[in-house]
Formats: structure tokens, sequence, C-alpha cells
């Protein structure tokens, strides 16, 4: 009973194999020996969360946030619980609001809770909650997250998608374009600023930004699959085959059932 770190190795073996029942003990006698330990009160919430005990994990995870009222991972954890999980959006909106008033010159932090309102709406599993998130709150923390850390290719790609939300797709193609040029090796830009182009009904334009992303990309998958598919639909057989040619060369098995 004394070996605490061979005991923690059991706790995270029992987590993995989801047996909540022994994680939740090796949790709480680790708890009892450990009490400011983060981490543990974080386990034994998912412990917790796993036997469908919803109230015991929330307070876990809670006491989690309140060892530490400055470390963002316990309120991040508490908030996807009540979000994802308890599908109950309304209750995890305070958590983000509290996070970030802990933590308000956070880049990372002001982006979590952007992420939130922007699709926590959408929601958990299909269903619809009823929550609908607060716009003019998630471009603030947009726009203070680009301040913040202005070389942030996920404040590029957030503020890109609350410009379409916002129903202003020439906003969100200047985004995408000036993150194309500072993040030429991210996927994403190419891969949302298509999709956009394709959306507004200009094909060529959606073809030409996959084969400029593409001409920076290490390998291009992501990409790959899209610019084939645009030109299959066009009728594009020459280099719709050279791409087809260029998957099979991949090799996993993603690759070639695309």
């Amino acid at each position: 009973p004394g070996r605490h770190a061979t005991r923690r190795d059991a706790l995270t073996a029992s987590l993995r194999l989801g047996r909540y029942t022994d994680a939740e003990a090796h949790a709480r006698a680790l708890v009892a020996a450990f009490p400011t330990d983060v981490e543990l009160r974080l386990d034994l919430g998912k412990a917790l969360a796993g036997q469908q005990k919803a109230d015991d994990a929330r307070d876990s995870f809670e006491a989690a946030v309140q060892i530490d009222p400055t470390d963002p991972r316990p309120y991040e954890v508490l908030a996807t619980y009540l979000w994802r999980d308890l599908r109950r959006p309304p209750d995890a909106k305070p958590v983000f609001d509290r996070l970030v008033a802990a933590r308000p010159n956070d880049a990372a932090v002001r982006l979590a809770r952007a992420r939130f309102h922007l699709t926590a709406g959408a929601e958990a599993g299909g269903v619809s909650t009823g929550f609908v998130g607060d716009m003019p709150l998630a471009g603030d923390d947009l726009k203070q997250a680009r301040d913040l850390d202005p070389g942030s290719a996920d404040a590029v790609v957030l503020l890109a998608e609350w410009h379409q939300r916002q129903r202003n797709p020439a906003a969100a193609r200047d985004c995408l374009t000036a993150g194309m040029r500072t993040h030429p090796t991210d996927m994403r830009m190419a891969r949302n600023l298509a999709w956009l182009e394709l959306h507004q009904g200009d094909t060529p334009a959606a073809v030409a930004v996959l084969e400029t992303g593409l001409a920076h990309a290490a390998d291009g998958f992501d990409l790959l699959v899209p610019l084939a598919d645009l030109l299959v639909q066009a009728g594009d057989v020459e280099r719709a085959d050279a791409l087809v040619r260029r998957l099979a060369a991949v090799g996993t098995p993603a690759a070639k059932m695309q």
C-alpha cells in the first residue's frame, strides 16, 4: 500500500483499460497521500466520470481547479466534461469565463473560450443543446489572441471561421490568404480557403488554392484528396490521374482507399 509509484502505474493502466472502479480506488488512495496533486484529482474525476458519477466527477475536477487557480488544464478538463460529456454548454460557459479571468493575457486560453463559443451550439453527438455561442465575445477573444500571439496559426483559422459565421466571406478569405503566406506548411489554411472558394461557387479558385498549398506540403495527403476530387468532378483526367499515382505512392491503407 505504500508503493505510490506502482499505484500510479496501476491507476494509469486502469484508466486506459476502462477499469474505472479499480482506477477510483487507486486514485482515492493516492489523493489521500498527495492531496495537492492536480493530476491525481483529474484522474479521480476521469475514473468517476467513467462510472457515470457525474456530480462526484465534477467535484473532483473542481477540486483540481482550486489547487492552483492559475493552471489552465483543470479548467479545460472541467469545461470539456460539462460541454462534451454531459452536454451542458451553459454550465461550461462560466468555467471558461473563470479561466480567462485567471489568465487574461494567455492567447491559448482566449482561443479555448472562442472555440467553445464557435462550436458549442452545434452539438455533442449530433444532438442540439439549444446553446447559442456568444459571437461578439468570441470575436473579441480571437482578436486578443492574435494580438497576444501574432504567430498563432490557430488564431488565424478560428478568426476566419468567425468571419464566416458573421457572413463576411471576404474578410475570411483575406484572413486565410494571409495565413497561407505566414504559415505555408499549415494545411488548414489552404484546405479551409479552398472550401470557402468552393462554397462561393469558384471551383477554379479552389483548385488553385489547393495546388499552391500542395507546393509547400511535405506529403500533402490532406490536400491531395480534395484536389483530386475536384479534378475528377471537373473531368480533368490528366491531372487527376497524376494525383491518383501520387496517392498510390503514399502506400498507406487510407491513401489506397482514397
